[in-house]
């Protein structure tokens, strides 16, 4: 859960836009003071070990920080639930940041000026900025070694794919959540539900199927053949399934936005 959003000025940590939610970590009064106290915080560790703080953990919140290092040194901090992961508080900081930086892209941000201006429209980008998580997971997942294609088919048969995905695997991937659906029929008589569903599509391709709450993810993969000098059969199952625990977080995140 998502907590408070400080996007700040780079010369001297001025906030430049705040958005608290209900169970915000810091409230209002305290931001302007906050973002000072981060931006210090920043270059002290930079000064003395040459490196930026990404991220931090207090008790059950964390604080991810993002920072545009190559023009205009702005940075966002965002607060969030421990248990949303590193990873999630990351690409989520990134997004925002790149949205505000591009729908302001025509004003100086680090001005005098722009520490009284006016940034309180920013608070209707920030659903899409966080909707967009889910294309960046996907393309992450894409370079994933011996992945071929990676897409979300949802409940209503809407595909969300990336580049590079074939007309006939955007029809297979929605296929597939028949199938879903019917591995899902038969374990609920057990009172359990499918993990993950792997097929042989051909002898050199593997479907994974996994399921993500209202629709799933369709990861088509290259058949693993041993290594030459070892034997040893490469894998991406553990890479795919970090991007799937990241799509969950990031699907419970919007869910919880939206309602």
């Amino acid at each position: 859960m998502l907590r408070n959003i400080l996007i700040l000025s780079g010369s001297g940590g001025g906030v430049l836009f705040e958005k608290a939610w209900v169970d915000s970590v810091v409230d209002s009064e305290k931001t302007r003071l906050l973002g000072g106290v981060i931006t210090s915080f920043e270059e002290f560790a930079k000064q003395v070990v040459n490196m930026r703080v990404t991220y931090l953990e207090f008790g059950k919140f964390a604080l991810s920080i993002v920072q545009d290092e190559h023009e205009t040194d702005i940075v966002c901090a965002l607060f969030h639930d421990v248990t949303d992961g590193e990873a999630l508080g990351r690409l989520i900081a990134t997004q925002l940041l790149a949205h505000f930086l591009d729908e302001y892209s025509a004003e100086d941000l680090n001005s005098p000026a722009a520490q009284h201006g006016d940034f309180g429209g920013f608070v209707s980008k920030i659903p899409d900025a966080i909707r967009q998580s889910i294309t960046s997971i996907l393309l992450s997942l894409s370079e994933v070694p011996l992945v071929r294609r990676a897409a979300i088919v949802y409940e209503d048969s809407r595909t969300h794919t990336v580049d590079g995905f074939e007309e006939t695997e955007i029809g297979l991937a929605a296929n597939l959540q028949a199938v879903l659906t019917f591995a899902t029929e038969i374990m609920s008589k057990v009172k359990d539900r499918p993990q993950a569903i792997t097929l042989q599509l051909t002898k050199n391709k593997i479907v994974y199927l996994h399921p993500l709450g209202r629709g799933s993810l369709v990861t088509i993969c290259r058949q693993p053949t041993p290594y030459p000098t070892t034997g040893f059969v490469p894998s991406a199952q553990e890479d795919l399934q970090e991007h799937v625990d990241l799509l969950k977080r990031a699907f419970q995140l919007i869910a919880n936005l939206s309602g």
